[in-house]
Formats: C-alpha cells, structure tokens, sequence
C-alpha cells in the first residue's frame, strides 16, 4: 500500500527523537498523564464526529505514545485504528499493549501510505512541530472528504495558561502559543466546528485531574479543536 516500513524491532535511529528517558521525565513512565477519564473524553468526542461520516472508520493517531488511546477505540469493530509516533521505544510498547492496530515510528511529514484517515487525531503534538505550515498541509492530504481532525495544543494566554507555562519544562515545546494563535493557524487548513477548554494538572493527592468543556475554551491551559477538512475549491 506504500506504507513506510513497519516497527519490526529494528529502531529507527534518525527518527528516535522521544526515548524513554524523555517519556519517563514528563509523561511519568507508561500512563500516569492517561487516565481513563481523559481517554475516555477524547473517545467521546470521536464519537461525536462519526454521524456524517460512513460506516467503516479508519483513525490515525500522530503522535500515539504509548498507544492508550487507541486501544480504548479497539472495543469498536467499526474503527480500524493506526498510530504513528517519532519514537520506537513509545511504539514498541504500543505494540505490545494493543491488539489490532497498526503502527509506524515516524513523523506525520514523513509517513507514507495511500491510505484516506476519516479521523486523524494529535493530542499534545503540534506543539513539538517546528515545520508547522507543512504539517498541518500533510495532515489535511491524509484526510478523506469530509474527514475530522481533532487536536489538543496547551495554551500560553489567559491566568490557567500563564500558569501552565511556568511550569512547562519540556524543552521541545517549540510553539508556545495563545489560542487565538492556534485558532487563526488551524483555520487556515480545516474549518473549526468545535472547542473545548481543558484543565489539567498532576495533584500529589489526588493524581492527574482533567476537566474538559467548551465552557472553559476561553481560559483553560489547553484547548481541543474539532476540524473538518475544507473542501477543494
């Protein structure tokens, strides 16, 4: 299908940007930043975009980590789920975590295939991307007509933001941006059809709280966007 080569045990050295030791230092280890609760909201709002499109559904998830979110989509035989990610020790683990979904350790720029995604979703992602225009132009081409791109940003605007970014330490946050940056840029590819406002922090007493709804769009630290891909002129 002219799909780049698959995760077979070989790293790809060139593409292991993200090892363990960077997952371990600020995702803590395998799942401590995925709960149930926030992959439970992100399946949710997949859902929510499924009615106007067909039956059979491929999803691909850019940058997958460890791959809990499309396992929670593997319960759902209508969803063929497909998650790339620029570090094999990430996509080793999904691999061995998952049953039917099938990964690449690649970059969205990079990835290769002939495949149309009806979704394509990229949680805390675009934020890493320096070739921002680019990728975002590749994302859309990936998109069948009328497919949905979801994604989450942080926010660097507003009192929650603020916050956030004094105590953002991941040195490969190259974007750190306000929502109506990230507002004007994605509305150069896809048209916005939803938002919602996230709050999210690491409590010592009562572990990762996330609160996700489109009340908080205008102040929370993180924002999810809904897209449709823009039709051809």
């Amino acid at each position: 299908m002219g799909m780049e080569k698959q995760v077979s045990g070989s790293p790809i050295l060139f593409m292991n940007t993200f090892p363990k030791n960077y997952f371990d230092k600020y995702y803590g280890g395998t799942d401590i930043k995925n709960p149930l609760q926030k992959l439970d909201f992100y399946r949710r709002v997949i859902i929510e975009s499924l009615p106007e499109l067909q039956k059979h559904i491929k999803l691909l998830d850019i940058g997958c980590g460890y791959g809990g979110f499309l396992k929670t989509l593997e319960v759902d035989k209508m969803i063929a789920t497909y998650g790339i990610d620029a570090g094999d020790y990430a996509i080793t683990y999904a691999r061995q975590h998952t049953h039917r979904t099938k990964f690449w350790v690649t970059t969205v720029k990079r990835f290769k295939t002939n495949i149309k995604f009806h979704i394509i979703t990229a949680f805390d992602v675009l934020e890493h991307i320096s070739e921002l225009d680019s990728a975002l132009y590749r994302v859309s081409s990936l998109l069948a007509k009328n497919g949905r791109f979801i994604c989450v940003v942080p926010v660097y605007d507003g009192i929650f933001g603020r916050i956030g970014g004094l105590l953002d330490t991941d040195v490969t946050h190259v974007h750190k941006r306000s929502r109506h940056f990230w507002r004007d840029k994605l509305s150069e590819q896809f048209e916005i059809i939803g938002t919602y406002g996230i709050l999210r922090y690491n409590a010592p007493l009562m572990g990762y709280v996330h609160f996700a709804s489109p009340s908080l769009s205008a102040w929370g630290q993180a924002v999810l966007f809904s897209m449709k891909k823009r039709r051809a002129v």
